[in-house]
Parts: structure tokens; sequence; C-alpha cells
């Protein structure tokens, strides 16, 4: 996080020990919502960005939680973001719960504005039937989609890996990088994107 030091930080896992330990790096931020929980669905949203609103909800089950933010660049109309971390299939877990999740996110944003962005761990790979529905009815764009699989996950097997972290956009951002971070010793890999927001008509 020192290295790229991003203007908005989406972290899954968290529990309280790791967000205490992160507290030094998160004081740069002035926007920071955390949410510990200790089986491995915790959230933090950190942003640089004015925030006009955030709030956690839980969209398929209490300890699965969703984080929608409007955000107001400068000279930009607002934005608004989506977190999502659903449930991986395991056993007493099908994927039914995890599906209804990322479509629900997918629907439709709170303040239903034409520009948004989602990340997250999917737990599901872009080329899904369920991540499909969710571009298709969410008209989001995948960056993957003529760059490459962009594997994520497992850190340190990317030759046979899976990309299940996703990032995909809406409306007038501009996508300007993108790409998959070094293994940092989690299981997973960071993703890192640059992309713009659509200027204010005067």
């Amino acid at each position: 996080m020192r290295r790229y030091d991003p203007d908005l930080l989406f972290l899954m896992e968290t529990d309280q020990p790791w967000i205490d330990a992160l507290e030094p790096v998160l004081a740069q931020y002035g926007h920071v919502q955390r949410q510990p929980q200790p089986e491995a669905f915790g959230l933090v949203f950190a942003t640089r960005l004015p925030v006009l609103k955030s709030n956690v909800v839980e969209n398929t089950h209490r300890d699965t939680p969703t984080l929608y933010a409007t955000l107001q660049p400068d000279g930009s109309p607002p934005i608004e973001f989506i977190g999502l971390h659903p449930k991986p299939p395991l056993p007493g877990w099908d994927t039914e719960t995890r599906d209804e999740n990322i479509v629900n996110a997918g629907i439709q944003t709170p303040d239903r504005l034409p520009d948004a962005f989602v990340m997250g761990d999917f737990n599901d790979v872009p080329w899904s039937r369920t991540t499909t529905k969710f571009r298709a009815v969410g008209d989001w764009r995948d960056p993957r989609i003529g760059r490459g699989t962009y594997p994520t996950f497992p850190a340190d097997k990317l030759l046979p890996g899976w990309p299940l972290d996703q990032l995909m956009l809406k409306g007038e951002l501009d996508l300007r990088s993108f790409e998959v971070l070094p293994d940092n010793g989690s299981d997973h890999r960071a993703v890192l994107a640059n992309f713009c927001a659509p200027s204010r008509l005067p």
C-alpha cells in the first residue's frame, strides 16, 4: 500500500488485529470505513476522494458485507463504488448464495448513477454464467476483455491460476491501466487500476 499509494483502497478478509496493524497507513486517508470480522469477511474501505455517503449492507447473509459508496471527484459528477466479497462455494455453502450476492450487487447501484465501478474478490471467474449475468444486467465493462485473463489466485501459482478478483466499470469512466500486482504473501494477488472520471460540463 505504501509503494503504490492508491487514492482508493478496498481490503478484504480483515479482522481487528489486521486493522490495528494497518492504522499507520489508513491514517493517510481522509475517509476510512472499517468492518472487522473474525471469519474472513471483514473489509476496509479507504479513500482520499470526497465521500458523499458510504454504507455496508448484507445482500444475502449477515456476515457477508457489501460496501456501497458515492464519491465526488474534483471537477467530475458523482460516481458510485461497490466493494464486493461473496462467500466461496464450500461444504455447506453452495454457489446459489454467492451467485445471488454477485447479481444483487450488479442490478443497480443505490443512487442509480450512470458512472460506477465495482471491485472485490468475486470468488468467481469472469466468464462464468453468474459474472456474465452481472455484467449484462448492470451494463458493466470488464477490463480483462481484450487484454488477457490476469489470474490472481493462488498467488504463488499463477500459471494454472484463476482470475477471481474483479474490477469493472460502467458509464463514462475511462480505464487507463489495469494490472495484477506481485505476490505479497497473501493467497490472492492485489489488483491495481488507474482510471479517469468524466469532466463536469461547464
